[in-house]
């Protein structure tokens, strides 16, 4: 679920930005392989950077919301092998390239991609993760308190959630943001954090070089923002 480019075949058939917003949401129909593939390679700095942040501990287990392609999984095992993953996504295409893009993970039991229903509950058991995280996902969650409530509740005491962003004032300004995105500043998402009772809530604001729509290079700012369920 990318805010960023996409490859230039696809923008000369799909040039109407409702549409592309639509498909960068949910990515469905011919596109989706295509979509998924260029999602990637524009937030996989996003992804690398949330993972380092998180430092994940060896036979960990790992949850995320929104995975694309999950062409990002071979980066996650490779900083730890160990660890058991399971995502979601709402987009059917998606779970089936990520599966796809994985096949040796999922058949050794240590990669699961489950679809979901957006404004569904996690369906998981409590306090069962040690890990939560998702990437580019915020501006699509109908319901973001809920969401934050649900990981909450997945997480087992002492766990941490990463949630990475593009800024507000950079993510505003796009062409294909102006229907179906909702940006937030900073102190919105650690409200959200904090209602759902999470503590040391702290984030980094990074940022990298990117190229926009015109061809034209830009600096494109985003936030990594993590939070710990207390362990009383």
């Amino acid at each position: 679920m990318s805010i960023h480019k996409l490859d230039k075949e696809y923008m000369r058939e799909k040039p109407n930005s409702e549409d592309l917003s639509a498909q960068l949401r949910c990515p469905a129909g011919a596109e989706a392989r295509l979509v998924g593939e260029n999602m990637y390679q524009s937030n996989s700095n996003m992804i690398f950077e949330t993972i380092n942040v998180l430092n994940i501990r060896p036979y960990a287990k790992v949850f995320e919301i929104g995975f694309g392609s999950g062409m990002h999984l071979s980066y996650l095992f490779e900083k730890e092998d160990t660890l058991i993953y399971e995502g979601i996504d709402i987009s059917e295409a998606m779970v089936e390239e990520a599966n796809r893009n994985n096949s040796s993970l999922v058949k050794l039991g240590k990669a699961t991609f489950r679809h979901t229903i957006e404004s569904q509950s996690l369906s998981l058991r409590d306090s069962f993760f040690d890990y939560c995280f998702s990437v580019n996902t915020i501006y699509f969650w109908n319901n973001p308190q809920a969401y934050f409530d649900e990981i909450f509740r997945i997480l087992s005491k002492g766990g941490v959630v990463g949630i990475s962003f593009i800024a507000k004032s950079f993510g505003t300004k796009l062409p294909f943001t102006q229907t179906g995105f909702t940006f937030y500043e900073i102190d919105e998402v650690e409200a959200f954090l904090y209602n759902s009772g999470f503590i040391n809530i702290q984030y980094i604001t990074l940022t990298e070089d990117a190229i926009s729509k015109d061809g034209q290079k830009v600096t494109r700012p985003f936030i990594i923002v993590t939070a710990t369920k207390d362990q009383h």
